[in-house]
């Protein structure tokens, strides 16, 4: 698939993933559900892991200037590194106040939480999908594994729902969102230790240095590395 398709690809992943988020956070407050609002943030941090994905797509089109010597690829680096600090961030005000919520249950709308959380398993499967057809692109493989990733938030939301629903226990909500707190937490650090790897120089994920080393030392005229 050519760069082109996968910008498309890009692009419409966004607008869906982007609307959907809109629709949910909305959702929640009306279901007053912790839960979708945090599977909502959740959804959040991949329009914006695909809006960083379709810029340094286009950034790496653009070639060094006198006063960028080695170009602009560094600039989705530091906007991964900032959307992880989101992350982390709204992960511990979840944590606060799913713990708040825990000691203190509310009424939740559990109709609400089930049927968003539906529409959000089918919204993720369909960007999911998009960004597999561009799989030869690294930025798309990204999209397509941090939308798996939503896909089990969001069936997280909906079990929830339904325990609602039949059980009229509203504590699970809460609970719920302590397991998508703890996913973003994870996903945070991934993103932090994947970003300092690279500002700090480091060897590249799944490169062994001392093979690459190895190998030049092979030729003939090379003294060391």
């Amino acid at each position: 698939m050519s760069q082109e398709s996968g910008d498309k690809n890009l692009k419409f992943g966004f607008f869906i993933n982007t609307t959907f988020v809109v629709l949910e956070f909305i959702a929640g407050l009306a279901a007053n559900s912790l839960a979708l609002i945090s599977d909502a943030v959740h959804n959040l941090t991949d329009s914006m892991s695909i809006g960083f994905s379709f810029l340094a797509s286009k950034f790496a089109k653009r070639g060094a200037s006198e006063y960028q010597t080695f170009g602009y690829g560094r600039a989705a680096i530091l906007a991964a590194t900032i959307n992880a600090t989101v992350l982390v961030v709204t992960a511990t005000l979840i944590y606060r106040e799913a713990w708040t919520r825990l000691s203190n249950p509310q009424p939740v709308e559990g109709k609400v939480v089930a049927i968003i959380a539906l529409v959000g398993i089918i919204s993720n499967s369909t960007v999911a999908w998009f960004a597999a057809r561009s799989r030869k692109d690294l930025n798309a493989r990204v999209v397509f594994l941090s939308n798996l990733v939503d896909i089990v938030s969001s069936t997280l939301a909906l079990i929830a729902g339904l325990l609602i629903i039949f059980t009229r226990q509203t504590w699970i909500d809460p609970a719920i969102s302590f397991v998508i707190a703890t996913m973003l937490l994870i996903a945070a650090w991934q993103i932090l230790r994947e970003a300092t790897r690279v500002l700090m120089e480091g060897v590249p994920k799944g490169i062994d240095a001392a093979k690459v080393k190895a190998a030049i030392t092979k030729h003939p005229g090379v003294t060391g590395v």
